[in-house]
């Protein structure tokens, strides 16, 4: 059966590529980015509309998913080079700086206040309601808290895929475009560390455990190895 059901996915997977492709066609011919009619077409084909592709076959299809967000990480770091980032690096941390900065208060402050109004399922399985008549974060439960930090972290991260698609189709370039890409993908990097740095930092918040360092070093490895196996195989490259 499980045979059958990867081959099934892999079918499915077929048609939604053809769906992409087509979506791509009419996003060109609206003059808007290709990339935008793969979104849609994605969106369409996903479990809550279509349902061309079920969570089953989402799962399946999961292997492929990590082959491909490896692809996309390697191609977004290959289109920076060390002398534009040199050149650049200046206004590339500034921008950087803004947007974390201003993107993180502004979420935080948000979905803290949002979460006034909602149901959080705490550790225990009941619903932590936050007490809108009280003064955040003071009046927040900790699971609350905990889940408003992580997701302000995540919704900081910017797309690199996208950016390369828009700078790909348009053939732009010069000092803006050096500087997008390098933000984008810069601030991918930031955000693993961060999100990390917040996780522990969450799970400190939830279980009172005091804060501890030793929850980083796994993703700090795995960081470190990543780094280290790029510069290994982009000097292999440069050798050949």
């Amino acid at each position: 059966m499980v045979p059958f059901a990867a081959a099934s996915a892999c079918g499915k997977f077929a048609v939604v590529l053809l769906l992409s492709y087509c979506g791509g066609s009419i996003a060109r011919s609206l003059r808007i980015p290709v990339i935008s009619g793969y979104l849609f077409a994605g969106i369409a084909a996903g479990p809550q509309c279509l349902g061309l592709l079920s969570p089953h076959d989402l799962q399946t299809l999961h292997p492929l998913e990590q082959v491909s967000l490896a692809i996309i990480a390697f191609a977004a770091g290959a289109e920076l080079q060390a002398q534009t980032l040199r050149e650049h690096h200046r206004v590339i941390l500034c921008t950087m700086a803004a947007l974390m900065s201003v993107t993180f208060t502004f979420l935080w402050g948000s979905l803290t206040v949002v979460s006034a109004f909602l149901p959080f399922r705490n550790s225990t399985g009941q619903v932590a309601e936050g007490d809108a008549r009280s003064s955040p974060p003071a009046g927040v439960p900790p699971e609350i808290r905990a889940a408003v930090l992580l997701m302000s972290t995540v919704l900081m991260a910017r797309s690199p895929a996208s950016a390369i698609a828009v700078v790909k189709e348009m053939r732009s370039s010069g000092a803006f475009t050096t500087v997008t890409l390098s933000v984008s993908v810069a601030m991918d990097v930031v955000v693993i560390v961060l999100f990390s740095v917040n996780l522990a930092a969450a799970q400190s918040i939830v279980t009172g455990v005091p804060f501890s360092s030793a929850a980083l070093l796994h993703p700090a490895l795995k960081l470190g190895f990543s780094v280290t196996t790029g510069l290994l195989v982009g000097l292999g490259l440069q050798a050949r």
